[in-house]
């Protein structure tokens, strides 16, 4: 991607067998000999555990401070991610300047404070959408013509968020769609599928046959069951 590589990315908690597509993407870019600098949200855990997993990590990495939220779709929340923006732009301005900026959406405000860090000193942004906002939030609460009011602020944020970005990379076709109405500057995009390591599929699935009888109708789910 670049001699030096920038990421924001969620506060997720890694470890040596993570799965994470951006975590991976980081650690293959070191692995290749790049430096690499990852920006992660750090939400206080009074037991440390996450400071702890990130210690696992090879590439260097920079925890910048926010509240935390309980909930994924709540006011918490966007009051926790614009004030990480706000300490991510303090952070930016005390660096040397990257080759190459990649940055995970959401948060909305790290895309914009990144976006136009990356115009100010000419630096190539790349986009990772991995949800849409406000989408999201207005399935969770959703009133005519007041949510598209409510929501209008965050709309025109991550629209000149998606017009900025150099390149448009989404965990879906629908995803990806959304911001490439709005550049100029990619026009087909990428679709990077989340997923696991298939020879590591396999290789469980022969560590553990299941018997199953013929007369018997089995229905299995693959996925996430959760709560926002």
């Amino acid at each position: 991607l670049a001699d030096k590589f920038l990421l924001f990315c969620q506060p997720y908690t890694f470890s040596q067998q993570d799965e994470d597509a951006i975590n991976k993407l980081v650690e293959g870019e070191y692995s290749k000999g790049k430096e690499t600098t990852s920006c992660v949200q750090f939400i206080p855990d009074p037991n440390n555990t996450l400071e702890e997993q990130y210690k696992i990590l090879h590439y260097k990495f920079t925890m910048v401070h926010e509240p935390g939220y309980k909930s994924n779709v709540s006011l918490k929340r966007i009051s926790s991610h614009n004030l990480f923006g706000k300490n991510l732009k303090k952070y930016l301005n005390g660096i040397d300047k990257p080759d190459l900026v990649y940055c995970a959406i959401p948060s909305i405000d790290a895309g914009s404070v990144a976006s136009k860090y990356c115009k100010k000193n000419n630096i190539p942004f790349v986009i990772d959408v991995q949800d849409l906002w406000p989408e999201a939030f207005k399935l969770a609460f959703r009133v005519p013509i007041l949510s598209d009011i409510l929501y209008s602020p965050m709309t025109m944020l991550i629209n000149s968020v998606y017009k900025q970005a150099d390149k448009v990379i989404a965990v879906s076709d629908t995803y990806k769609n959304r911001p490439l109405k709005h550049n100029k500057k990619d026009k087909t995009g990428l679709t990077v599928y989340l997923g696991t390591d298939l020879e590591e599929f396999d290789k469980m699935s022969l560590m553990h046959n299941v018997d199953k009888p013929d007369d018997e109708i089995w229905v299995c789910y693959v996925g996430t069951l959760g709560r926002s």
